[in-house]
């Protein structure tokens, strides 16, 4: 499980347009939000807007899809299974909250 830490338009493709990436407490890596896994979270958050999006968790996962007439691996977003054990999120940085 993965905990939303902030969601930033970044040009990842290269081609001048920007796009939503949302990066993780638990990881370094940002990951690009397609319209799929866009309307997951939202469905998830609660919410269209990106900026009410930290602090919502979530799990990634492997899968496959069709692209351009092929079967190419994908990463898509589930909801935590009811009764899964929360991660408790880092306190932001900067902040004098000790984490106990």
């Amino acid at each position: 499980m993965l905990t939303i830490k902030k969601v930033s338009m970044e040009d990842i493709a290269g081609d001048g347009q920007d796009k939503p990436v949302v990066w993780f407490h638990e990881h370094d890596k940002g990951l690009g939000i397609n319209v799929t896994n866009g309307q997951t979270i939202e469905d998830i958050a609660g919410t269209p807007d990106a900026d009410e999006w930290p602090g919502v968790v979530l799990v990634l996962f492997k899968t496959e899809t069709d692209f351009q007439g092929k079967r190419v691996a994908c990463v898509r977003i589930r909801r935590p299974k009811p009764g899964a054990v929360v991660p408790e999120p880092e306190p932001p940085e900067g902040s004098d909250d000790v984490p106990f």
